[in-house]
């Protein structure tokens, strides 16, 4: 019952998942590659630009001054415009000087201002409306359509390629509007290709291990067989338990970025587990995670637990613990798995100035390089033959905005603990742990002095339990800003 108490639990679930699809000895393409290795295909291109991007979680978003990140490889900065109550993003260069538009401030009538000039930006359009030097303003930043849908801010990719108009809606998930339904969400910037974070997200047998003592055991592991319920097509795929009386369930990729694991379970909760994987830049990603779970149909005691953790006023420390402790789990594997599938790739063809580009393979040869004997790697599979059919190997259509220095290098190998830091992957632009961290702090500065001055009354009892609250939150302060190394997964 303790493992279901906390809002990433649930990925204990996903353990129970397994895959009857074999490996086989050649992948067919879509199409023929094309004449010019460096054009990257039309229809990779659409795939992945004409998608409405999620950029943040709205509750944990600031809304008093610009939040700066990547998509597709392309700087962003989204602010929230108070006058019109609405989200905005623009390229994070200002058009006079490319200085960074994430470094001004949002003024008063909800524009963006750059901090080297004073240029200011309405979001709508991107056009400035005040230029100090000159008087009469001119220029236009580059400006995505924005929406916001089930408390995520979206970005219209297809402005990032000088492509096709916004259309349609957000890749969202039922659940996450249904009533019936808590939902717990984090993110966190990790160094590691999109496509492998949705791979592992896919994949079941991982979990005994990898997150053994963290939401599960490895003594414990099952396998339970997946087919295929949709056929392998452009805008994804779905496999379904072979064995549903042991895990009832369904794992759905949504191309090109959704990841969805849903349990349904006879007599009992039901639970949803999505995982947006963000292409950020090469070799790294935002994975925005999303917890829902079924708590009209839990006994009241774990209703209200659940409901507790999933809150707003709570989120930091999920934050800190559990939520932030299966992605770490991960993420040293996964960033040391890309390294290697990556050492067979050629490099990548040089695409012309202004135009998309795509990496080097992610895994080539995958097929030959990788002992893949039993059913259980079916989810990979699917996920990796998806890559080779509709990307040609090569996974995101990064855009034009993208730093060729990022396109010409393989990613580097970073070391164990620069995987581990939290406050620029994620507590620097989330409210709830920034305001966490602020009130750490505080409480630790403000317990030294009381520790201090009730030893020089001769008071110490009380300067014990002052230096305890210091200590206290100095811990607190210490988690949010690095995690603590993975547990050793030798010990039993």
């Amino acid at each position: 019952m303790a493992l279901q108490l906390a809002p990433l639990a649930a990925l204990a679930f996903t353990a129970r998942l397994a895959a009857p699809l074999a490996p086989r000895s050649r992948v067919l393409l879509s199409a023929d590659p094309p004449a010019d290795p460096s054009a990257v295909p039309a229809d990779v291109v659409q795939l992945w630009s004409e998608q409405w991007w999620p950029l943040l979680f709205s509750a944990s978003a600031s809304k008093t001054a610009p939040t700066p990140l990547h998509v597709l490889g392309a700087p962003l900065v989204v602010w929230w415009d108070a006058p019109r109550a609405r989200w905005r993003c623009l390229l994070d260069r200002c058009p006079h000087r490319l200085a960074k538009l994430s470094q001004g401030r949002v003024d008063a009538r909800g524009r963006l201002e750059c901090a080297y000039h004073g240029w200011a930006f309405e979001g709508g359009g991107g056009a400035c409306e005040a230029l100090p030097q000159r008087g009469a303003p001119c220029g236009r930043a580059l400006a995505l359509p924005v929406v916001e849908a089930q408390g995520l801010v979206w970005a219209w990719g297809g402005a990032l390629f000088g492509g096709a108009e916004a259309r349609g809606g957000p890749l969202t998930v039922a659940e996450a509007s249904d009533p019936r339904f808590s939902v717990a969400d984090y993110w966190r910037e990790c160094a590691v290709d999109a496509t492998l974070a949705a791979e592992n997200f896919l994949d079941p047998s991982h979990v005994y291990f990898a997150h053994h003592r963290t939401i599960a055991r490895r003594e414990h592991a099952r396998a339970v067989p997946l087919r295929l319920s949709s056929p392998l097509r452009r805008d994804g795929f779905s496999l379904r338990s072979a064995q549903p009386q042991e895990w009832p369930g369904t794992a759905t990729f949504h191309a090109p970025m959704l990841a969805v694991v849903s349990t349904r379970r006879a007599g009992s909760y039901n639970t949803t587990l999505v995982n947006y994987c963000v292409p950020t830049l090469p070799g790294r990603c935002r994975q925005m995670v999303r917890i829902c779970f079924e708590t009209a149909r839990m006994p009241p005691p774990l209703r209200q637990l659940i409901g507790l953790s999933s809150s707003r006023r709570l989120a930091w420390l999920s934050h800190i613990t559990r939520a932030a402790a299966v992605v770490e789990d991960d993420h040293g594997l996964l960033h040391d798995i890309e390294h290697f599938y990556r050492l067979a790739a050629p490099p990548p063809p040089a695409s012309p100035p202004g135009a998309p580009s795509q990496g080097a393979e992610l895994a080539p040869r995958w097929e030959a390089r990788l002992q893949l004997p039993t059913r259980s790697d079916g989810s990979f599979i699917a996920l990796r033959r998806w890559v080779d059919t509709y990307t040609r190997g090569r996974g995101v259509a990064w855009s034009p905005h993208t730093p060729a220095a990022a396109l010409a290098a393989p990613p580097p190998l970073l070391a164990p603990h620069a995987l581990l830091e939290r406050f620029e992957s994620h507590a620097q632009h989330c409210t709830a742990c920034r305001g966490a961290l602020a009130t750490a702090r505080r409480v630790r500065a403000a317990a030294q002095v009381g520790a201090l001055l009730c030893l020089a009354a001769g008071a110490a009892r009380l300067a014990a339990a002052a230096y305890g609250a210091a200590m206290l939150a100095a811990s607190l302060e210490a988690r949010l800003l690095v995690g603590p190394v993975p547990r050793e997964r030798r010990d039993s």
